[in-house]
């Protein structure tokens, strides 16, 4: 028995979903979760697949942890997977060697003037004992054709992370949120902070809310770096599939959403709510009774 099997948690969920509820990443980083799956990859078959690119990487496999509606062809998957592991290799070939499992996530972004951007990333988490960051390269999200890569995150030191913004003409479209993200240093965040720091606290949730790590490096300043520092937080996104959108069976919400509408809008016409109905989106969310939080509280110093 699934969650939305109890037709009163369906039913609150339908009225989130209704009044713009997107997930609670969404609503403290702007950050919303649409899909994402994982996938295994022999780690000698990745290294062999970028000595010989003409070599097809044909030990693809899909893992068991998904959420939201993944609807990517194994064909885009791999040739991404491959793009990662290229991107790696011209840093470090030996890098490779530790990667065997990665996560494609699909996620948007809200910015403060209410556009949404589309992203897709496939990252690796990156190697603990190698004390390295993690790795994706993160693409635009478009209908019909590839989306052009827009950012690269490599590792850069000790448990950190570069990222790497590649597309300026998206920054200049993009509103930041005031406030949202703490400030660097040139260019720099690194997760330990003094105590007399202004922002500290808004720095520590941050670190607990993003795959941060020890420390992240970006390539702009704080006036345009918030698109960067999102990566971090869409990254560790791979480690929480609650807080995805659950793919609800199109009947069951349709009906339901119906029978929610139809309270709701009494003396509207009948034949309108049952059209509103259809029009609600299969995935909705639920993530906040009994749900994990995004944030993992750490025990500072």
């Amino acid at each position: 028995m699934t969650w939305y099997d109890d037709a009163a948690i369906l039913r609150e969920a339908i009225s989130h979903a209704i009044e713009g509820y997107k997930g609670q990443v969404a609503a403290r980083w702007h950050v919303i979760p649409v899909a994402f799956k994982k996938f295994a990859v022999r780690e000698e078959v990745l290294v062999t697949t970028q000595e010989h690119p003409e070599t097809a990487l044909k030990e693809l496999r899909a893992g068991d942890q998904g959420g939201g509606l993944f609807d990517v062809d194994d064909a885009v998957v791999t040739r991404r997977i491959l793009r990662v592991g290229a991107m790696v290799g011209e840093d470090d070939a030996d890098f490779l060697y530790g990667m065997n499992t990665f996560t494609y996530i699909k996620f948007d972004i809200e910015d403060a003037a209410g556009v949404i951007f589309p992203f897709d990333m496939v990252m690796n988490e990156g190697d603990g004992d190698a004390n390295t960051g993690f790795f994706a390269v993160v693409w635009t999200r478009t209908f019909g054709h590839d989306g052009a890569e827009v950012a690269h995150c490599t590792t850069c030191g000790d448990l950190e992370t570069r990222i790497r913004w590649l597309d300026e003409s998206i920054l200049h479209r993009y509103v930041p949120h005031q406030g949202l993200c703490p400030s660097t240093t040139d260019k720099h965040l690194t997760r330990e902070v003094d105590d007399n720091t202004i922002d500290r606290d808004l720095h520590r949730e941050f670190f607990e809310s993003s795959l941060g790590y020890s420390g992240l490096e970006v390539s702009f300043d704080d006036d345009r770096n918030q698109l960067e520092l999102l990566m971090a937080v869409a990254a560790k996104l791979n480690e929480k599939p609650a807080l995805f959108p659950t793919v609800v069976p199109q009947p069951l919400l349709e009906k339901a959403t119906s029978a929610y509408l139809k309270d709701v809008l009494r003396g509207v016409p009948t034949d309108v709510w049952q059209c509103t109905g259809s029009y609600l989106a299969s995935a909705i969310f639920h993530d906040q009774d009994g749900c994990p939080p995004f944030r993992d509280v750490d025990q500072w110093d």
